[in-house]
């Protein structure tokens, strides 16, 4: 788990969703999701619920984040 993928993670939620963040980060939407892919995958969870309309945490996404 990098400090990057932690940042990423966190303007994530702040911003409710994978573009908002990719726009406020200035980094392409491609590498944000690739970011969260990778987090996911090394913490063997699933940490954000993807919806059309932007993004929930998951029970293991918020316990991250209160510690992020």
């Amino acid at each position: 788990m990098k400090l990057q993928q932690l940042e990423v993670f966190v303007s994530v939620v702040e911003q409710g969703g994978i573009r908002a963040a990719a726009r406020q980060m200035q980094v392409s939407q491609a590498a944000v999701t690739k970011s969260m892919r990778l987090l996911e995958e090394e913490a063997g969870l699933q940490l954000l619920l993807r919806r059309a309309r932007g993004i929930a945490l998951t029970d293991a996404g918020t316990r991250l984040l209160a510690r992020a």
